[in-house]
């Protein structure tokens, strides 16, 4: 894929990831390729300029990404197509540590328990089961119906088990 690479290319990819909130689709080898192109412009010529410039351009398209990977890592969830090996490289090593340091309320009823306590004051939520719930005060007990609502309010830190 190297052989694509240029730099309107890199310009243009950089331009359509400041447009959107989401993850724009690059190939996997996508920095790969890049390192080679920029390691093919001659530093001893006027292209020299080319090449800081592109340094610039992937530096940039990186950190932007990495902001949003960090987005979906915050709220547990998948990136929602294949990223590039170093950005999927970044993103499971980041959701490790997230996942290492989440806030773990084990009470004694845990996980099997339909009643949760919440740990913020929760506005009207929509839940996972399509139920509407809410709105609640901090340290309100909160007794649920559906399983799967319950573990989405304690996976994400709005309750806990009691």
């Amino acid at each position: 894929m190297s052989e694509n690479i240029s730099y309107d290319y890199l310009w243009q990819t950089l331009e359509n990831e400041k447009r959107t909130n989401q993850l724009t689709q690059i190939p996997r080898s996508f920095y790969a390729d890049t390192i080679t192109f920029i390691n093919s412009i001659d530093q001893n010529t006027k292209e020299s300029n080319l090449r800081n410039n592109a340094v610039r351009l992937i530096t940039e398209l990186f950190e932007i990404r990495k902001q949003k990977i960090l987005v979906y890592i915050a709220y547990n969830k998948h990136v929602p197509q294949q990223i590039a090996a170093n950005e999927q490289e970044f993103y499971a090593r980041v959701s490790e540590i997230a996942r290492g340091n989440r806030i773990e309320l084990n009470q004694p009823n845990g996980p099997s328990s339909k009643k949760v306590k919440s740990v913020i004051d929760i506005p009207e939520i929509l839940l996972p089961s399509g139920n509407k719930a809410g709105p609640f005060k901090r340290d309100q007990v909160i007794e649920m119906q559906d399983e799967n609502d319950v573990k989405f309010l304690v996976d994400n830190s709005i309750c806990a088990y009691l």
